[in-house]
């Protein structure tokens, strides 16, 4: 008998040593992996917005797997070479984006005046941001209509198939190299005649980017990038070459002319071109058309540029400072930013806000007849934004995206 119940649970037995035993391999690895996953994403990507570090270590039938997606090879060889110096054996089963389905379309080019860029793949999904048209995109994977791509300032966000052109690497090169011209005034039409009555073939908003055709009497020929062919107005473009020959600009001047410019302009979430932007929307769009590129969000852009000291005078700042409002740190709370704005001098700044009725001028100062209340109150910090300064990047250094340079291989490995 004894035998006979010996023999009977002995498969019972032997599941429960099998789940002690992994219990214990996962008590023994898990903080060694743990440890080795979270140095190497504070390392490489300690901003998800911008970067693909997503790894999944699990045990299956005792052993260590690594499953996840990474857009960053260093970070991947960084995280295996921890785990092999800890002595941890592993099955590696990380996905390098961008994914082999691709089957070699790896890049893209913004076909329409604005592309909405979504958290999700899915047009209900929160808008995250925005590209305009002829913005170059790297491609790192496809779900059904939507891909996942990654802007000039490095935000990650899903696109879909109908506001870009998918490219492999030999038509990507020759869209970098062709000469371009951009749209410079702020609302326009591209016409399919060049004519002024002429039937339409899109929109356009100012910075819009297409390839260069010939030059006509009173109109330039513009190429999209799915090959349509239009005209636009004369005056309302140049070549990208000649409208970048004075650029990047540092007169703070020339920023607060741009920026009052678009006074008036809707307040959008996650926009980032004339027909709506958020705050830092705003300023983004500022210096793109000043030939600078600069962080997407306002908690981005606060680590761009260099400090400028404050008190409650702001008699430090000087035109041209961002101001960035949100929740100072504090012994039980860290520094959040949530709001950014263009000083003007004076106390005033201007700004896009949600309670604003689109892009406007308030104050700091309690006596002005536009004080912003809770602006002052919420006031964190300042920056200011000289060129050469970390996270402020010329237009030309951008070739990889732009091809400005007409460099003979502007691609980036």
């Amino acid at each position: 008998m004894r035998s006979s119940f010996s023999l009977r649970w002995l498969p019972f037995l032997l599941v429960i040593f099998t789940i002690f035993l992994a219990g214990c391999l996962q008590e023994r690895m898990s903080p060694a992996v743990k440890n080795a996953v979270e140095a190497v994403t504070a390392a490489y990507a300690p901003d998800s917005r911008v970067a693909v570090f997503k790894i999944k270590p699990h045990l299956q039938n005792d052993s260590l797997i690594l499953s996840g997606e990474t857009n960053l090879p260093a970070a991947k060889q960084d995280l295996l070479q921890k785990l092999g110096e800890a002595g941890i054996t592993y099955i590696d089963q990380i996905e390098m984006l961008p994914e082999s389905a691709l089957a070699g379309k790896e890049y893209g080019v913004v076909n329409v005046s604005v592309a909405n860029i979504r958290s999700n793949p899915k047009h209900s999904a929160e808008l995250a941001t925005q590209a305009i048209l002829g913005t170059g995109l790297k491609v790192y994977k496809n779900e059904g209509d939507w891909y996942y791509v990654q802007s000039p300032d490095g935000y990650l966000g899903w696109l879909d198939n109908g506001a870009f052109v998918l490219m492999d690497r030999s038509a990507y090169q020759q869209w970098l190299n062709s000469e371009k011209v951009i749209f410079t005034a702020d609302y326009g039409l591209v016409l399919d005649a060049p004519a002024p009555r002429a039937g339409r073939l899109g929109d356009l908003v100012s910075g819009n980017i297409l390839l260069a055709g010939e030059s006509l009497p009173g109109f330039r020929q513009a190429i999209y990038p799915d090959g349509r062919s239009g005209y636009l107005p004369e005056d309302d473009c140049m070549l990208l070459s000649d409208w970048l020959s004075d650029k990047p600009q540092t007169s703070p001047a020339v920023f607060l002319s741009s920026a009052k410019n678009f006074i008036g302009r809707p307040y959008l979430w996650g926009g980032t071109s004339g027909k709506g932007m958020d705050c830092s929307g705003f300023t983004k769009t500022v210096y793109f058309m000043n030939g600078l590129v600069i962080p997407r969000d306002a908690s981005q852009q606060v680590n761009a540029g260099v400090e400028v000291p404050t008190d409650s005078t702001f008699r430090d700042l000087q035109a041209g400072d961002f101001l960035f409002f949100g929740q100072k740190a504090g012994p039980d709370q860290p520094e959040r930013i949530r709001h950014v704005a263009i000083y003007l001098g004076q106390g005033q700044f201007i700004h896009s806000g949600a309670d604003n009725p689109g892009v406007r001028i308030e104050s700091l100062w309690p006596d002005s007849p536009n004080f912003a209340a809770h602006r002052r109150e919420s006031f964190v910090r300042a920056r200011r934004m000289e060129a050469g300064s970390p996270g402020i990047t010329p237009m030309q250094e951008l070739t990889e995206f732009y091809g400005i340079s007409l460099a003979k291989d502007p691609i980036q490995d």
